[in-house]
């Protein structure tokens, strides 16, 4: 297993306002036809200082429009994580290597330390995807607000409840490489990095954190630069495609911006 970078995780919450201000960047750019928007850039290096940021990167279209600060060094990206499986998942699935409606008894998954009931393999990739799998048991990667939120095992059957819920994402990636037979850091290499142009991406910059005696799947972490960040999110801006080549289908693109669930608190709380 490779040593994992000492870099401070992304905080989810700045990275979604500077987001929505690289939009704003990029309609400037548009409308303007200037290589950005000054005032939006003024606003992103303003909110650089103030949340300590250590990287800034803005793509629009296909060609970039802003850096600032550390943006070919790579970072724990936190829960990025799932979007980054979740395309993969968009891929595996037009491949024919997966079924978003495979449940886990098909998948052949289950929890070495909790096995799962019944009901429990019941629920479908799809289910896990939306974070409505209807499983909670323990997983790494639990914040505290996770922990107080998890509803008691067996509250729910699967599709009938939304939680953000690390045993999903964990058990999800334990099951794509089952399935595709690829590594997680391998798969996005050669589907998503490449195709793309990302210059840093190496498939061991997707690392294990091992299962334990009380939690029973292992959890992946992705490293990643900012300005490989940009390319992924000019990805889905553009609906999957990158200079002429569908990379991640469109129909995925469009599955992933369906609203699924009401969600009654904010998943970045603490």
């Amino acid at each position: 297993m490779p040593a994992q970078p000492l870099q401070s995780p992304i905080c989810k919450w700045q990275v979604l306002l500077l987001a929505s201000l690289s939009l704003l960047l990029c309609a400037a750019k548009a409308s303007s036809g200037s290589v950005l928007g000054e005032q939006t850039a003024d606003e992103l290096r303003s909110l650089s200082r103030e949340f300590e940021s250590d990287a800034i990167a803005v793509w629009c279209g296909h060609s970039e429009a802003f850096t600032l600060g550390d943006t070919d060094k790579r970072y724990n990206v936190a829960s990025i994580r799932k979007s980054l499986l979740s395309a993969l998942y968009g891929v595996a699935i037009q491949r024919g290597l997966v079924a978003a409606d495979m449940t886990l008894q098909e998948v052949g998954l289950d929890d070495s330390v909790h096995q799962l009931t019944d009901n429990e393999r019941a629920a479908t990739v799809s289910d896990l995807l939306k974070s409505r799998s209807g499983i909670y048991l323990p997983a790494l990667g639990e914040s505290g607000s996770m922990k107080r939120r998890k509803p008691l095992r067996g509250s729910y059957k699967a599709n009938e409840h939304f939680y953000y819920n690390n045993w999903d994402f964990n058990a999800l990636g334990v099951a794509f490489e089952s399935l595709s037979q690829l590594s997680i850091g391998e798969a996005f290499s050669q589907w998503i990095a490449k195709p793309t142009g990302m210059v840093d991406f190496r498939p061991e910059d997707v690392v294990y954190q091992a299962s334990t005696d009380t939690i029973g799947l292992p959890m992946f972490r992705f490293y990643m630069t900012a300005r490989d960040l940009a390319r992924f999110g000019a990805l889905y801006a553009n609906n999957g495609l990158w200079a002429e080549t569908q990379v991640i289908p469109m129909q995925w693109i469009n599955d992933t911006f369906t609203r699924y669930s009401e969600v009654p608190y904010g998943i970045f709380d603490g």
